[in-house]
This record gives structure tokens, C-alpha cells and sequence, in this order.
């Protein structure tokens, strides 16, 4: 549903389900994006790209639909 409706995608290295995987760990673990880049062996750069793409997916996903 997030990957339809709401732009959740992932890359050529990386499937839709890691890029929510990474904003979930970064968001539920109270974590920086350099913990999260250790954990799933990406650069920061890369990891905080994912998060940004997972944070907007989710934001699209929630009734009020505000994007910041």
C-alpha cells in the first residue's frame, strides 16, 4: 500500500521494504542516522536519503496528509 499509493520505493541495491525497515529502526529506536548507516551497512548519506523517502511515505500514508 505505502509502495502504491504513497511513493515508497526503493532503489537498484535496496527493495522498498529496507528503506521502511531503516525509518522504522531510526523512529521506534529513538536512533541517528549514523547508527542506523552501522546497522544496515550504508552511508550516512545513503541511509539519511532512505529515511527521508520513508518519512515522506509515511506522512502520505496518515488521514491528515501534511507535508512538511
Amino acid at each position: 500500500m505505502l509502495e502504491q499509493n504513497n511513493g515508497l520505493q526503493g532503489s537498484r541495491r535496496t527493495t522498498s521494504r529496507e528503506v521502511l525497515t531503516i525509518t522504522l529502526y531510526v523512529l521506534s529506536h529513538n536512533e541517528c542516522i549514523r547508527k542506523a548507516s552501522e546497522r544496515f551497512q550504508h552511508s550516512t548519506e545513503t541511509a539519511s536519503r532512505y529515511f527521508s523517502v520513508g518519512i515522506r511515505a509515511l506522512v502520505c500514508y496518515s488521514p491528515g496528509r501534511r507535508i512538511f
